[in-house]
Order: C-alpha cells, then structure tokens, then sequence
C-alpha cells in the first residue's frame, strides 16, 4: 500500500523523536536496572528513526515508522506510567 504523505512526513517526525529521545538521555536519572530497560526502548527508537529519515539503505522509512511505534509500545512493558498509552494501530 502506498501512502503518499508518508514519504513526506516520516523525515519530521523522525526529527522530532529524536529531539526527545535526547532529551530523555541527557535528562535521565534512573535506577540502573530501570535505566538500561529504557535504553533497549530508546534503542529501538533511534533505528527506526534513522529508518525513517532514510539513513538506513534498503529500509522503507514506514518501516521504520512501525518499529518507532513498537518501540514506543514495548515501553509501556518495562514502566508503570501514570496516563501513559500505547499507540493503537490498525492491527490492535
């Protein structure tokens, strides 16, 4: 399926999770344990970004909007976070 916008609007977005995901690493202060769980989340979310941005070859930057999703997703595993929700999709 294509989505026309989406080539357009993936590179933004993937610049915005970015920003925040350096935020959250510079601002981070997490017991050890708690903190290298966020790392695998934040992990996860810096490969779909660069996927998204079209900095991984043979990567469709949607792909790598599902995998920022997952990412985000595989967060509400690891934290109880008051309010937080995980993204629905079309599959969910």
């Amino acid at each position: 399926m294509r989505v026309p916008w989406l080539r357009q609007s993936t590179p933004p977005l993937a610049a915005k999770v970015e920003v925040e995901v350096g935020n959250i690493v510079t601002n981070c202060k997490l017991p050890p344990e708690a903190d290298a769980a966020l790392h695998v989340v934040l992990s996860d979310l810096a490969e779909g970004t660069g996927a998204m941005a079209g900095r991984t070859p043979g990567v469709q930057p949607r792909k790598g909007l599902v995998q920022v999703v997952a990412a985000v997703n595989e967060y509400g595993r690891y934290f109880e976070h008051p309010g937080w929700k995980p993204i629905r999709t079309a599959a969910h």
